[in-house]
């Protein structure tokens, strides 16, 4: 069984990660058919928790909706009116010294296929965010931030227990009855990994994983943004020697690249 023997040692497939956070990938149609895709091997590493919303799928919609009633949902998206990390965080500090336990929600899926339950949630080590992170090229990355713009409006045509909930959820966050989206940003200063695969058209422009991991970094969990980095890397590797191209980051011993460039039509991915 040749794809057996060639599977990458143990140590060398994708980390898991466990984080207090929950991270939705909310990625554009065409970006979402991309082999280069890094939302896909964002989520794989990120076990149950977290889930790919694609733009035009209705019942995706209904999970984004819920979410944007939330309070503790942010955007993972540079622009006017967002908010660097710290900001954030001292945001929920303040929040938290003045009021109950931060509430989130959590999408649990219905019979009827919608996905409005809320919930308490967080931990000791601080608050717990659901992430939104826009996935796609820049072009994409504003179609997807207006869609977001359109569908705060939507969320407010919640069922009217599903309302009240959010109305109760704000009010004790200390937020009130707005449905305003947060916004943050990250600090990127280094060349991104991703750039061997698919240029950067911006100097701090960064890919879906790597702007999720800077996220978690910056929250406080830099072995979870470490664990994504390395599958990045991983990732890089397996299509450059797929395509017959040198590995960057050393993921793969001589041995094992020579039998992946052998193969690599048959070759399954090891994550």
């Amino acid at each position: 069984n040749i794809k057996k023997k060639i599977t990458p040692k143990k140590h060398r497939r994708l980390l898991e990660i466990n984080s207090r956070h929950t991270v939705y990938v909310l990625v554009h149609p065409t970006e979402f058919l991309r082999s280069s895709n890094t939302g896909h091997l964002l989520l794989r590493s990120n076990g149950a928790k977290g889930r790919m919303l694609i733009v035009g799928v209705p019942k995706h919609q209904k999970v984004l909706e819920s979410l944007l009633a939330d309070p503790q949902t942010v955007i993972l998206y540079p622009s006017d009116t967002s908010i660097s990390i710290k900001e954030l965080l001292d945001r929920s500090r303040h929040s938290a010294s003045s009021t109950s336990p931060n509430i989130t929600v959590k999408d649990r899926e219905t019979k009827d296929g919608s996905e409005k339950k809320f919930c308490a949630a967080g931990t000791e080590d601080g608050p717990s965010f659901n992430i939104i992170v826009l996935d796609g090229t820049w072009s994409q990355g504003r179609s997807l931030r207006r869609h977001l713009e359109k569908s705060i409006s939507s969320s407010q045509n919640l069922s009217s227990n599903a309302v009240e909930d959010a109305r109760e959820v704000a009010n004790s966050s200390g937020t009130g009855e707005s449905q305003d989206l947060t916004f943050v940003h990250i600090d990127v200063k280094e060349p991104s990994l991703f750039a061997p695969l698919r240029k950067q058209v911006r100097s701090d422009g960064c890919c879906t994983l790597e702007a999720a991991a800077y996220c978690m970094r910056e929250l406080g969990e830099s072995d979870v943004a470490d664990n994504w980095i390395h599958n990045l890397k991983v990732f890089v590797d397996t299509i450059r020697v797929q395509s017959r191209g040198e590995q960057l980051y050393g993921t793969f011993s001589d041995d094992e690249r020579a039998k992946m460039t052998a193969v690599k039509r048959n070759l399954e991915p090891p994550f």
